[in-house]
């Protein structure tokens, strides 16, 4: 005799769930930010022991509305805006594209992504605004926090985390005046904390920007 139970349980695995586009592409976005939120926190956590005071997931104002940095250190000869991508796969591009393009392994899959250096130059923008009239140097580092190989194009210009305190290192060609980059900083401290009432505009308008991401055929 068979319980009546385990005849239910039966037929419920036989059936096939159909799951739409649109729910695998959010389901996409759950996990891509939840890669993102990872390598963002492991370079967090990398600047906290380096001692570098740091500010993250910061928005500042700009002409496109509002822009948002994954951090923001004062360093001690410079304002660094980083980029952190937490990418699988390898990378091919180049510094003056508008696009890099994601080759994974798992059949040749290959994705677009958006240029983070051209990203990063809209974040260093931002922060000149901030601080006009201050001779700060800014610099803008992609630290690339997950598996991913890059091409010789790129190599130079994406810092692994492992190296991360390599890029804080004085160099004679960012002359500054140390006042000039307390004073930076307490302004960048006072417009981040002013920007904050935008953050669901632009969490809104960076919903918008991915439904229009498409992977490459």
């Amino acid at each position: 005799m068979v319980d009546e139970n385990e005849t239910a349980t039966r037929s419920r695995s036989k059936r096939t769930t159909h799951v739409g586009e649109d729910t695998w592409t959010k389901f996409g976005e759950f996990k891509a930010a939840i890669i993102g939120r990872k390598g963002e926190g492991a370079v967090a956590r990398a600047l906290s022991n380096l001692g570098m005071p740091a500010l993250h997931d910061v928005l500042l104002p700009d002409l496109l509305g509002v822009t948002q940095m994954d951090h923001l250190v004062r360093a001690s000869d410079a304002i660094m805006v980083i980029e952190t991508k937490t990418y699988g796969g390898h990378i091919t591009g180049s510094l003056d594209s508008a696009e890099w393009v994601q080759h994974l392994a798992a059949g040749e899959v290959r994705h677009a992504l958006q240029n983070p250096v051209h990203q990063n130059h809209r974040h260093c923008r931002a922060v000149q605004v901030v601080l006009a009239g201050l001779l700060v140097p800014i610099a803008g580092i992609i630290v690339s926090a997950g598996s991913a190989t890059f091409c010789d194009d790129l190599k130079g210009r994406v810092v692994p985390l492992p190296r991360l305190a390599e890029v804080f290192r004085p160099t004679p060609c960012r002359s500054h005046d140390p006042r000039d980059l307390d004073v930076a900083w307490r302004r960048l401290l006072d417009a981040t904390a002013a920007a904050e009432v935008r953050r669901e505009e632009h969490q809104e308008a960076m919903r918008h920007r991915r439904k229009d991401d498409r992977p490459i055929g």
